[in-house]
């Protein structure tokens, strides 16, 4: 009984060993034969003529091209599977266009030398410089002195400029004058000579009397000086001594 378990299981082993022979030896027939089909010697086949058109390719179901498409770009480094992308519709990001440069205005070189700095503040309008108030300065003239005095000339001069040179009488108006608003000066000279009387010895004599002051010439306004010759001291105070020059303003 032992002996007829034995002999079923090797015959079942013979079996099945070759039962896998078998297919082992089915399958590499089945690879050379396919190998030799796409040999580089093997012609394509013709085209059958009047042969139908082609289906058209079935609408890809909306996430199911993610898979395929990633499956394509893994196994086609070369970048063929984006060109049959590109020929079935697939979107291809448009290159972005840098914005154009904007040109800028050329400097026209003139021929012309450069002014220097003198040409060029002369070439400048300097504003008129505005106009300087005025006033006016009036001057009289008064003699005072006695019998024994006569009055010969009468000279004045204002800021050193001559003003009047005459006597016309024992009183006159020496000058009227348009001055620039401000301090001025006046000098005042009056020539006299002995007239006789009780000193007779002094008939013939010149004697001469000065004065001078600071007067302020306001803007539009008219400055008034009087100026007036008169005797002092007494009977015994010499001729020369006697005269007197005085400045009144009003």
């Amino acid at each position: 009984m032992k002996n007829r378990k034995t002999t079923s299981a090797i015959v079942v082993a013979l079996l099945f060993g070759a039962v896998a022979i078998y297919f082992v030896t089915t399958r590499k027939n089945d690879d050379s034969s396919s190998t030799s089909s796409a040999s580089p010697g093997s012609q394509p086949a013709e085209p059958v003529a009047n042969a139908p058109p082609a289906p058209a390719e079935a609408v890809a179901q909306p996430g199911a091209g993610t898979t395929s498409d990633q499956t394509t770009e893994s196994n086609d480094p070369g970048g063929r599977g984006a060109a049959a992308k590109q020929e079935r519709g697939a979107v291809v990001p448009a290159v972005a266009k840098s914005p154009a440069k904007k040109e800028e205005p050329v400097e026209k070189k003139s021929d012309e030398a450069p002014m220097s700095q003198d040409e060029a503040k002369k070439q400048i309008v300097e504003p008129a410089p505005a106009p300087t108030p005025t006033g006016n300065l009036a001057a009289n003239f008064q003699n005072k002195a006695g019998v024994t005095y006569r009055l010969v000339s009468v000279s004045c001069t204002v800021d050193g400029v001559s003003a009047c040179g005459s006597a016309r009488g024992n009183s006159f108006a020496m000058f009227n004058r348009k001055l620039d608003a401000g301090s001025h000066t006046l000098s005042v000279v009056a020539v006299y000579e002995g007239a006789g009387g009780p000193f007779s010895y002094a008939s013939g004599y010149r004697f001469t009397v000065k004065n001078g002051r600071n007067f302020t010439v306001d803007a539009d306004r008219v400055a008034h000086v009087n100026v007036m010759v008169h005797e002092t001291g007494g009977p015994t105070t010499p001729m020369e001594q006697r005269l007197r020059m005085a400045f009144n303003t009003k």
